[in-house]
């Protein structure tokens, strides 16, 4: 059996945002809990981590930026730690955050690529079953009619467009309508 290497490019970006987005929060989850244990509530909510590290990737690498900043900016001052031995190196901090952001942003960018050409292949491919079925249809009512003049009526009924289904002629459709009928529940008899 072969396998499709279609469904392999469409993994791939896929797999390399979840990968990238994982190490992103590790990091952000990691530089929370020590932030937490140094400064407490307090300093969460200055360094913009007080809220729980989200999963969605296009919102880590939001919460990522405004942590990095925060973590680089020197007019925020964080309280005083909760234990003399507990301190935060905030640059070096800020850099293994940043240092996850392009691989996400890039992650991010290669899904979305894909996502707009699928959705534009599967425009493309609604115009054209949109148009085979006009062109069945007007096919085959001109065949039907053709029949009909021909005196060919059984033919003609065969080849009849669906009013109801577009691709399909009227035959098929009733076929269909028998196939999805419940089956009709046995009558008792009256001998009994």
């Amino acid at each position: 059996m072969r396998t499709s290497t279609s469904s392999r490019p469409r993994r791939a970006p896929r797999e390399a945002r979840d990968e990238a987005a994982a190490r992103l929060r590790s990091a952000l989850v990691d530089g929370r809990a020590a932030i937490d244990a140094a400064f407490g509530p307090a300093g969460l909510r200055k360094l913009r981590l007080d809220g729980a590290v989200p999963e969605d990737p296009s919102v880590l690498v939001t919460i990522g930026e405004r942590v990095v900043k925060a973590l680089r900016d020197a007019d925020i001052k964080l309280p005083k730690p909760r234990r003399a031995s507990m301190k935060i190196d905030r640059a070096a901090l800020a850099g293994e955050i940043d240092a996850e952001l392009p691989a996400l942003r890039k992650a991010l960018a290669k899904v979305a690529t894909e996502e707009r050409e699928k959705e534009a292949t599967l425009r493309a491919k609604q115009l054209a079953m949109r148009k085979s079925d006009r062109s069945f249809g007007q096919g085959a009512a001109w065949l039907a009619t053709s029949c009909t003049f021909a005196g060919l009526e059984d033919l003609a009924a065969k080849v009849r467009p669906s009013g109801r289904r577009p691709g399909r002629t009227a035959v098929e459709e009733e076929g269909e309508a028998e196939e999805t009928a419940p089956p009709e529940a046995p009558t008792a008899s009256a001998d009994l």
